[in-house]
């Protein structure tokens, strides 16, 4: 374990890093990882629509199965 948890999925280490090739981050990750960022911005609305249907019929199912050990009580804030 680590001492302090991780805050994000994955680690860009240099194992990562490495097997990327010779350019490393500026050949494609970077551009890609930015691409990325700016579809899920222009994005968000549909995204942060897709999680609350997502989040309301996990609600829906403890409801029906009464799922006590399923936390569905996110709150998404704009």
């Amino acid at each position: 374990m680590l001492p302090t948890p991780e805050v994000v999925p994955f680690r860009l280490t240099r194992d990562l890093v490495h097997g990327l090739g010779p350019l490393g981050l500026q050949a494609r990750f970077i551009p890609a990882a930015q691409a990325a960022l700016e579809e899920f911005r222009q994005g968000a609305d549909i995204i942060l629509t897709l999680i609350q249907i997502y989040m309301g019929i996990a609600k829906i199912f403890q409801n029906v199965f009464n799922l006590s050990q399923c936390s569905c009580n996110i709150s998404i804030v704009r």
